[in-house]
């Protein structure tokens, strides 16, 4: 389109199929390689979904299904219009794809619905004797005159009640005008069997006279394919490179844009801990997450958490040389920032996934190399997911306000958490492995450590901090229980309307908005009628 504005000599009529088929084959593999993405084990099998079974079936292998199939039912014109209908059911994201739907259509869909508009204008003309005679120009012949309305109607002076006698009127006038016409038919033969032939002859002419493609035009050509079977194979190819770009890979492959593996995963961040430490000072502290960035998926990817640890490292730098005591900085330049986030990946145990003992600033990256201060994915519970699913139920069932959250730490690593006072009857239970448990030493509290191993559990106080390491030489797997004493003093009944108020509220709503669509649609037929 812009060459042929640019230089209107290049417009053409047509145009090339291979333009359709990269557009076409765009929405093939987004979806397909979608479908492959989900052919594993844990989308397949819904462990990390609590869903009844039909829920199961419908979200996980019906839409697995859908994902592979969906290119090849759009290419068919009998399922065309049902996988519209299911890509508009299947949230938000598919309205993009929506607009790609006409590719799909024959190619003179446009003069398809600009002559149904034009019917539709006609009909409107014919019917209407005020805007055939006031605002429409329309070209009506006799004929069409004849159809315009039989019922009580007026047909070449005469008053026609049923369809029979319109029949019999219309086609008795259609027998004069043969009548009239006999005369010349055997001409008109002879006329069209001579144009038939010379136009037979210029086809015939015209299939030995074409010129095949010039030396140019057949390396442009031959350019042109080449160019479409490397964009084809590169398309194919992204999806599993994440072998080579290796620095963006997490637990996952890749950044979620980019790896293809959407509504695959599903995270759940626990905590966010941000320490900077002043080497020279021998001090450290803790810094808000989200003072300098208002999400959270930073937390996720090694490259986003390292440039993370720059900026903050920047902007402290810049806080350090504004506000100062006695002439001299607060915090010193040589700074270390260890960053530990806490998330739950597919319904696993909440667990750490960078290295809290790496200082970011001095930590190394690059997009081809494995990330360093990445924790591996701890697998060695997914046994315990349908134990987990039972302890959910029963902790739940104990009131409404009861929770529980299931943990997992590496051997030689500790947590340190600080219990809030709104939570009451805290309990952490160890379900794996062997841990110590210390509580940090207050004017009211003494400090000791407790050695617990798998089915021990003991009480926490709130609103103090404690320790949970790990003294054993394999993964530890623990949890807390409680209730939250918040949710109960907030809780409050929201006062319902009676049962005939709230039916009478609902039912006009619902006819004012029935009202109002019938009159758009009033208003659209309206300007419709009017020809220009």
């Amino acid at each position: 389109m812009l060459d042929a504005y640019l230089e209107p000599s290049k417009l053409k009529a047509e145009v090339p199929y291979w333009n359709y088929f990269i557009l076409k084959y765009q929405f093939f593999i987004l979806y397909f390689m979608a479908g492959l993405k989900k052919g594993t084990a844990e989308w397949l099998t819904g462990l990390f979904l609590t869903v009844p079974q039909i829920d199961y079936l419908v979200v996980h292998w019906f839409v697995f299904m859908f994902d592979l199939t969906v290119s090849i039912w759009m290419m068919c014109s009998s399922t065309r219009n049902v996988a519209m209908n299911l890509l508009n059911v299947l949230g938000m994201f598919p309205w993009v794809c929506l607009a790609t739907m006409p590719l799909f259509y024959p190619f003179d869909w446009p003069k398809k619905i600009s002559e149904k508009l034009v019917k539709i204008k006609s009909s409107i003309c014919i019917r209407n004797p005020k805007l055939k005679s006031q605002e429409c120009d329309c070209q009506i012949n006799e004929n069409e005159e004849l159809y315009a309305d039989y019922n009580g109607s007026l047909v070449n002076g005469k008053n026609i009640k049923n369809k029979d006698n319109l029949y019999d009127e219309i086609y008795g006038k259609v027998l004069e005008e043969i009548n009239d016409n006999d005369q010349n038919t055997e001409e008109s033969k002879e006329v069209t069997k001579e144009t038939c032939k010379m136009a037979d002859t210029n086809c015939k002419e015209n299939k030995h006279t074409e010129k095949p493609p010039t030396a140019q035009e057949y390396r442009r050509q031959k350019i042109t394919v080449y160019l479409i079977i490397f964009h084809v194979l590169t398309q194919a190819f992204l999806p599993y490179s994440h072998f080579i770009t290796q620095g963006y890979n997490n637990w996952t492959n890749g950044l979620y844009g980019y790896s293809w593996d959407m509504m695959v995963h599903t995270w759940d961040t626990h905590a966010v801990i941000v320490k900077v430490v002043d080497n020279e000072k021998q001090k450290y502290f803790y810094v808000d997450p989200y003072i300098y960035s208002p999400n959270e998926r930073w937390t996720r990817h090694g490259d986003m958490t390292q440039q993370y640890a720059r900026c903050l490292r920047d902007n402290l730098m810049e806080d350090a040389e504004r506000f100062k005591e006695n002439n001299e900085r607060v915090l010193s330049e040589n700074i270390s920032i260890y960053v530990d986030v806490w998330c739950s990946m597919n319904g696993r145990f909440t667990q750490r996934i960078f290295n809290p003992k790496v200082d970011l600033l001095e930590a190394e990256w690059g997009p081809f190399e494995k990330v360093t201060y990445l924790m591996p994915l701890l697998d060695e519970a997914l046994d315990w997911r349908t134990d987990l699913e039972s302890i959910k139920k029963e902790v739940h069932s104990w009131n409404n306000y009861s929770d529980v959250i299931f943990l997992a730490d590496f051997p030689g690593y500790e947590q340190e958490k600080y219990i809030s006072e709104n939570l009451k009857n805290v309990t952490l239970t160890v379900l794996d492995g062997v841990v110590a448990y210390q509580p940090d030493v207050t004017k009211l509290h003494n400090g000791y450590s407790a050695r617990l191993a798998s089915g021990d559990h003991i009480s926490v106080d709130n609103g103090i901090f404690h320790k949970v390491l790990n003294i054993g030489e394999k993964p530890a797997f623990y949890m807390y229980t409680f209730y939250n004493s918040t949710e109960v003093e907030e809780f409050r009944e929201i006062p319902k309307l009676p049962v005939i108020t709230e039916l009478y509220i609902r039912f006009s709503r619902m006819f004012y908005f029935c009202y109002v669509m019938l009159q758009n649609l009033v208003q659209m037929f309206y300007c419709l009628s009017k020809c220009h």
